[in-house]
């Protein structure tokens, strides 16, 4: 089992809240209040860690890609200001929005060092 999440062991093994909870406070350098937010935050919403998780590397993937494109124009607070500035979405509205952002970034580049 993947000890940074033991949260599977809820839902999977059948662990009570305390026993994740104790199993987290083992690898953890969090306070006990914030395991237990966690933990109980994961046993009612059994599929949002997962998510979280697929988001983040979904994000990381967007960056690289953003990073790969626009070399040292990459400007990390503007992405940021980007994905932020968009609220709630579905993972693809955010993919469009960072395509059309790093193509953006593109011609404004292109434009500026022609003149």
């Amino acid at each position: 089992m993947d000890t940074t999440n033991p949260t599977t062991g809820l839902h999977h093994l059948g662990w009570s809240i305390e026993q994740v909870i104790d199993t987290m406070a083992e690898y953890r350098p969090t306070s006990r209040k914030g395991l237990e937010s966690e933990a109980v935050r994961c046993a009612a919403m059994p599929g949002q860690a997962c998510a979280y998780k697929i988001c983040e590397i979904q994000i990381r993937r967007m960056r690289a890609r953003a990073t790969d494109k626009l070399g040292d124009r990459f400007d990390l607070r503007a992405f940021h200001d980007l994905l932020m500035s968009r609220g709630s979405a579905p993972m693809g509205y955010f993919e469009l929005a960072v395509d059309a952002w790093i193509e953006k970034q593109s011609e404004r580049v292109t434009r500026t060092s022609v003149i």
